[in-house]
């Protein structure tokens, strides 16, 4: 498949249903603790993501039913909002997107539900460590395994 080039206006589009995610997963990061339920969780991102204009682009994509994909413990990626209730010592991932006049945005974030043990706080803290690395290495034409390689240094 061939990458297109955007155009500033594409960018502008882009950075735009971007920010609203970012303001989505700062918002989320404010408010997560426990005793809330996933479903609760996902009725406040939705409200956000659209209070904001956009639309949040998961909902219905593939038959996806929630507006965030809610991904608690073990839950490797794409977890679906259910009634579960936040623990303390839980961590949530909160992956989710926003559709905003065409444009699409789309990220994730490791929140820590309450007080988390020292080393569930060094594991997030070593993941994100590794995304800034990786983001820092990764350059045009590099292929995935040599960045894999560049991290496993």
């Amino acid at each position: 498949m061939a990458i297109l080039l955007k155009t500033k206006k594409d960018l502008e589009g882009l950075r735009a249903a971007n920010r609203i995610v970012a303001q989505a997963l700062d918002y989320a990061t404010s408010f997560i603790k426990p005793g809330l339920s996933l479903l609760e969780v996902d009725k406040k991102i939705d409200d956000f993501i659209t209070s904001k204009g956009a639309y949040p682009a998961f909902k219905g994509l593939y038959g996806f039913p929630n507006a965030a994909c809610l991904s608690l413990n073990e839950v490797i990626i794409h977890g679906i909002p259910d009634e579960t209730i936040l623990q303390e010592g839980d961590i949530l991932g909160v992956d989710l997107g926003s559709k905003l006049n065409g444009y699409f945005g789309d990220s994730a974030r490791t929140l820590p539900v309450g007080k988390i043990s020292k080393a569930d706080e060094d594991l997030i803290a070593c993941s994100k460590d590794t995304l800034e690395f990786a983001i820092k290495t990764i350059r045009v034409g590099m292929h995935f395994k040599e960045l894999s390689f560049e991290i496993e240094k």
